[in-house]
């Protein structure tokens, strides 16, 4: 089966296009709530995009400043992006997200910014969450000081350099977007390497983007000048961390599964490693890959029915490639008869929920044991056949979890749930839709294809 195109990839085309010096044509977007929301941010700032069934025509055209708020919805990728995008286009606007996006962190983005041109950029609500107001005039006019900007070098002839200071590819790709105000010319630096969809894309696309190592084990993102690239022509590849949900359901439900075109960057398939050293007989089809828009793309195989062997083990250097997996990995520790340790996961306290007491909920509310202690999340599962027991004994009719609206922690859930045949009861409804609307059918071909006929 085919999913849906990756979501981080999605926001990153449609902003790039709307930058690009000629329209460009992005194909296989996702449907969610997400991605929509950026088509309608960068429909409010002067781009045409013109949408036929899962394919936009993207007509760049001089962005101006919006007439009202531009509306992220639940995506902390679009925020923290169109902040850095807003920025290096000397637009003045104000950003606003639903509950969960306006109390997740964006000082993390405002401080780079702030270093990057040596004036603060972005106004945050209570110093610190949405809704901000990014100041893309005073960013503009404050590259005529570069030289004198906290972190430059000395030398006018040397780019300008700016620290991430914390491990995210959205703080990253702010600060990439936010350069075109220098026109170029300017070293990004993170301290460890994060996803780099942004990198791999540009360069594909004609940007002039480079990469090298960082002392201490981080990379820098050199962008040269002159920052511009024209027009392109991409099809987005199935989404790994759909695939990771619905792959999830089939080791729970014993069911084979072949996801087919799956974006295959390192960073974004470390579940599949971590998941054949817990036992699973999944793997990644060398025979399949190829490469499209600077990514590698493969075939993914669930080649039979293979629940756990041992618990799952993920150490802290693997979090920033697994941090929107492991509610999927959590679902199967669940109905595993094992200790499942994830450690350094305190990261996932600032997405769309603390994921880490959310993750805690489902597992008790499915009848496993779990704990968290510092960063350690620690999950004793039990078979999928003992968790039907439970409840049986309990004689409940319908498992109640708490998702605080996140939509990995709902599928998460809803995976678990119909795999041990129970039902369930989520206290937002429907939240799926922000990233992957068509979740439930595609468990539901699983089943189909597990069908005698």
């Amino acid at each position: 089966m085919r999913l849906p195109g990756d979501k981080s990839m999605a926001h990153r085309a449609l902003l790039f296009a709307a930058l690009a010096k000629s329209p460009s044509r992005v194909a296989r977007l996702p449907d969610g709530d997400d991605v929509a929301c950026t088509i309608a941010c960068l429909r409010a700032l002067g781009t045409r995009i013109d949408v036929d069934g899962d394919t936009a025509t993207v007509t760049p055209a001089p962005w101006s400043d919006p007439a009202a708020p531009l509306s992220c919805g639940n995506s902390g990728t679009l925020a923290r992006l169109l902040i850095g995008a807003l920025a290096g286009e000397a637009i003045d606007a104000e950003l606003v997200g639903d509950a969960s996006l306006s109390a997740r962190p964006m000082r993390r983005v405002a401080d780079p910014l702030r270093a990057l041109f040596g004036v603060d950029v972005v106004e945050l609500a209570a110093g610190s969450t949405l809704p901000a107001r990014v100041h893309g005039s005073i960013a503009f006019a404050a590259t005529e000081i570069r030289a004198s900007s906290p972190g430059a070098a000395p030398s006018s002839d040397a780019p300008v350099r700016v620290e991430t200071g914390v491990a995210s590819a959205q703080v990253k790709q702010a600060c990439v977007l936010a350069a075109r105000a220098f026109g170029g010319d300017v070293d990004v630096v993170e301290p460890v390497p994060t996803r780099d969809h942004g990198e791999r894309m540009l360069t594909a696309f004609g940007a002039p983007i480079a990469t090298s190592a960082a002392p201490g084990g981080g990379r820098v993102v050199h962008v040269g000048a002159p920052f511009e690239w024209p027009g392109f022509d991409v099809d987005l590849p199935a989404d790994p961390s759909s695939v990771a949900l619905v792959a999830a359901y089939a080791i729970i439900a014993e069911r084979r599964a072949r996801f087919v075109d799956v974006l295959a960057n390192p960073f974004r398939t470390a579940f599949v490693d971590v998941l054949r050293a817990a036992g699973v007989d999944i793997a990644l089809a060398s025979s399949s890959a190829k490469t499209h828009a600077g990514e590698p793309i493969a075939d993914l195989a669930l080649a039979a029915p293979s629940p756990l062997v041992r618990g799952i083990d993920v150490a802290a250097q693997r979090v920033p490639a697994l941090i929107d997996d492991i509610p999927a990995l959590a679902a199967v520790a669940v109905a595993s008869p094992f200790e499942s340790v994830f450690r350094g996961v305190g990261e996932l306290r600032f997405k769309e929920s603390d994921r880490v007491a959310r993750l805690v909920d489902l597992a008790r509310a499915f009848g496993a044991d779990a704990d968290v202690v510092d960063d350690t999340l620690r999950i004793r599962g039990r078979a999928a056949r003992e968790l039907r027991a439970v409840d049986r004994a309990v004689d409940r009719a319908v498992v109640r979890v708490r998702t605080d609206g996140d939509h990995r922690i709902a599928m998460a859930a809803t995976a678990l749930a119909r795999a041990i045949g129970v039902a369930i009861e989520l206290d937002v409804p429907g939240c799926e839709r922000t990233s992957f609307p068509a979740f439930a059918t595609f468990l539901a071909r699983l089943d189909d294809e597990a069908a005698p006929h």
